[in-house]
């Protein structure tokens, strides 16, 4: 090609192809970047976490909380706009504890940025602790439980998390303030012991007949306990009702 044209108006007609090259070369409707810091992807982090079952789910108000975060590369820039997220791969447990993953992070532009990532995952929830020093035997009352946040990773699915399921109940074992309540720990109180004497209740139809009886074995409300009918000697099961009456199961 032969070039005709010298001086000033050629470097101008230059620069104008030039800077059409260069806008064709931007992608179209580009913007500024955006910079993903930590705190960032540890948003990304947590909602590609799994939920369910296998997470604490059937305990109520559950949080999760992240520890030793962190992420390759530590920031990220990308094109600001809208961004997908795609799960690579993942590693780990879970039930919480260690987890591992590799995601990767997409812009406007359709380039993807990849981001390894890693984190201790700590569930917590909130659960029923002792309110001061409890002995053995001792028969639980709204005044003996609090309720506080605790980290339940590790905590098994036994751990108590309304105080109603503890009130009135037993405890097998002396505990101090803020010990985790559990159910292995707690049992129905004995409300009768052998020797004790009762009221055997009888229900005929509309007939009911009461008889003197002596509990032959201690039991808990609702419980089955061997009486012996103090009228006709013999021994019966009946159905505990309260610490003085016994209702007979035939």
């Amino acid at each position: 090609m032969v070039l005709r044209h010298k001086g000033r108006g050629w470097l101008l007609i230059m620069a104008a192809v030039i800077g059409a090259q260069f806008i064709a070369a931007w992608p179209a409707g580009a913007g500024s970047m955006v910079t993903l810091r930590q705190s960032d992807l540890e948003k990304v982090f947590m909602n590609m976490l799994p939920t369910g079952s296998r997470t604490k789910s059937y305990l109520p108000g559950i949080e999760r909380r992240l520890s030793h975060f962190r992420a390759r590369p530590a920031v990220v820039k990308v094109l600001s706009g809208p961004l997908t997220y795609r799960l690579l791969s993942k590693s780990g447990n879970d039930t919480g504890l260690r987890q591992e993953m590799e995601v990767a992070i997409m812009a406007a532009d359709r380039k993807e940025v990849r981001v390894s990532m890693s984190a201790d995952v700590e569930l917590w929830g909130d659960v029923v602790c002792a309110a001061r020093n409890l002995s053995r035997n001792t028969i639980l009352r709204a005044a003996d439980l609090d309720t506080m946040r605790r980290n339940i990773t590790m905590l098994g699915p036994d751990v108590i998390t309304d105080p109603a399921q503890a009130a009135g109940l037993q405890l097998k074992t002396t505990m101090r303030p803020g010990s985790v309540f559990f159910k292995r720990l707690l049992k129905r109180p004995m409300i009768v012991k052998r020797g004790d004497m009762v009221t055997i209740v009888v229900h005929s139809g509309a007939l009911v007949v009461r008889a003197a009886g002596r509990i032959d074995m201690a039991g808990a409300l609702g419980d089955m306990v061997m009486v012996k009918n103090l009228m006709s000697r013999k021994k019966i099961y009946a159905r505990i009702v309260n610490a003085h009456e016994v209702e007979a199961v035939y």
